[in-house]
């Protein structure tokens, strides 16, 4: 399977990192960020997310369905899942 950023990822089980820590990303344990969804382009599969102190383009190939106002974490370039959601 190829995302958007042209990555390869053969195998991806989100799973839970198992710390207090809920902005934990599972795979490599840095810190997601919470961000806003200001803009979605979905024919690029891109968002333009912003938080407090910066703003950015990631990758939404890991989210069902984003709308603009979404809350979602941000890790490396991917929006992984949105805030509130189980």
């Amino acid at each position: 399977m190829y995302f958007s950023t042209g990555l390869r990822m053969s195998e991806f089980t989100p799973s839970e990192c198992g710390t207090d820590e809920p902005a934990r990303c599972s795979l490599c344990g840095d810190v997601a960020i919470e961000m806003t969804v200001v803009s979605v382009d979905r024919r690029a599969r891109l968002a333009r997310v912003r938080s407090e102190s910066e703003e950015m383009e990631v990758a939404i190939d890991l989210i069902d369905a984003i709308h603009e106002g979404d809350r979602v974490m941000v890790h490396q370039g991917f929006a992984l899942s949105r805030v509130g959601e189980t």
